[in-house]
């Protein structure tokens, strides 16, 4: 009700910088990552605040709920960007990799994400 100037109580908040090498010219990105606990569920959310090209907006949620059947815990993932397409000659074999890094940097986050949550 407050945002963006409220607070959600017990979530953690770190910007970061980081620098992806999937595409033909290096992507610098800024993000806020928020991290919020609430007994054993967990929910995760990464903004994109800026970067240097091709992405004009970022959002990543993850939530972790236990299972009710006793060990486990059902995980969901929302993952939205929108896209600034290259344009000239070289359009569709740069995007192409653009596509492929995004898909490649999800599932290495989620395979992460699985070996910390063993």
């Amino acid at each position: 009700a407050a945002y963006p100037r409220g607070s959600f109580r017990g979530a953690e908040s770190a910007l970061y910088w980081a620098k992806d090498t999937y595409s033909p010219e290096p992507v610098i990105s800024i993000n806020c990552h928020s991290v919020a606990r609430h007994g054993d569920m967990v929910m995760t959310a990464s903004q994109l605040v800026a970067a240097t090209h091709y992405f004009n907006a970022g959002l990543d949620v993850c939530a972790g709920v236990p299972a009710t059947s006793g060990g486990g815990m059902y995980l969901v993932e929302v993952y939205r960007v929108r896209i600034d397409p290259p344009t000239g000659m070289m359009a569709g074999p740069a995007m192409g990799k653009v596509r492929g890094g995004i898909k490649d940097g999800v599932q290495k986050g989620l395979s992460g994400l699985a070996t910390k949550l063993k």
